[in-house]
């Protein structure tokens, strides 16, 4: 089993490194590089905007100087426009925001794709504030997402016929590529229906990447809310690759400590708008990578 575990593992990476890059960027042909006085705007994936002056592009990397003098490095995939401060507070963004209309920079939701969470776990990227996302997975299990503050969402849900949902998720940048964060699944019954009793899942977070690119790394276990089961140790590797402005394929693998339980999930998410539909197959606990995987099927609208 686990020499097929590597060989996947290994397929899987080299996939997401061969995919191209492929998101839209705005450079304004006003730019000079050699007029000291003039004053740049510098936007990133992420949403952080940078007043100040490019100095420089060499390679793959562009070197951005701050009113202080301090200097910034970011990668050529990591900026979304940099535009000159009269054309956004003098001109009115008439030229380039007719240029940019409806791409990346237009439309926060369409720019990241979803990227706040794969098939099974969360990611370190959370919702502004104010802003979430309504899910339905086969209609089964409907869950609903809303960032109260920043670096702060909390959700709940249903999963047919009796069974509730409470989540909550904190999140915090380390730097601009690294992401840290930690949540709580509740999962409980609303009735003597189904027979289950509750559960805690618990869970850190670490993103390595931007919204548009990254690798997930999640370690946390689930805690029996009764005293007659075991907790259950669970981590995940997962990572996401945005290939068209409304295309992103993702993958992920769950292990657990139960006799080195492997579930393995790879999909993809379009999204037109406020609209997003998951596609993908998935496995089911208890099986392993050699069982058959099923098909999923989810709905969501962001707002």
């Amino acid at each position: 089993m686990y020499k097929k575990l590597l060989k996947t593992l290994a397929c899987i990476w080299l996939l997401y490194s061969c995919l191209p890059t492929a998101s839209a960027q705005y450079f304004s042909h006003q730019l000079n590089l050699q007029d000291s006085t003039q004053v740049h705007i510098l936007r990133t994936k992420r949403g952080d905007r940078f007043v100040g002056q490019l100095k420089d592009i060499r390679s793959t990397n562009l070197f951005f100087q701050l009113g202080n003098g301090d200097e910034l490095t970011f990668a050529f995939n990591e900026v979304i426009s940099i535009i000159t401060w009269r054309e956004e507070n003098l001109d009115g963004n008439n030229n380039w925001q007719r240029q940019f209309r409806g791409d990346l920079l237009g439309n926060r939701e369409s720019r990241s794709i979803g990227a706040e969470n794969l098939i099974y776990s969360s990611t370190a990227f959370n919702y502004e504030e104010g802003d979430g996302e309504v899910r339905s997975f086969a209609f089964i299990v409907n869950v609903v997402d809303v960032g109260v503050a920043k670096g702060l969402s909390v959700g709940g849900g249903l999963a047919l016929p009796d069974i509730g949902i409470l989540r909550l998720k904190g999140t915090t940048p380390l730097n601009q590529s690294l992401h840290l964060g930690a949540g709580v699944n509740m999962i409980f019954p609303l009735t003597d229906l189904t027979g289950i009793e509750g559960v805690a899942h618990t869970y850190a977070i670490l993103t390595a990447g931007n919204p548009d690119r990254f690798f997930n790394f999640t370690l946390g276990a689930f805690v029996a809310l009764d005293s007659f089961n075991d907790d259950i140790f669970v981590g995940s590797i997962g990572g996401g690759y945005r290939v068209s402005r409304e295309w992103r394929l993702h993958f992920e693998m769950i292990f657990g400590a139960d006799e080195g339980a492997f579930i393995p999930a790879v999909g993809a998410v379009w999204q037109k708008g406020n609209f997003k539909m998951d596609l993908g197959l998935a496995g089911l606990p208890d099986t392993d990578i050699e069982s058959t995987l099923i098909p999923i099927l989810a709905l969501g609208f962001v707002f």
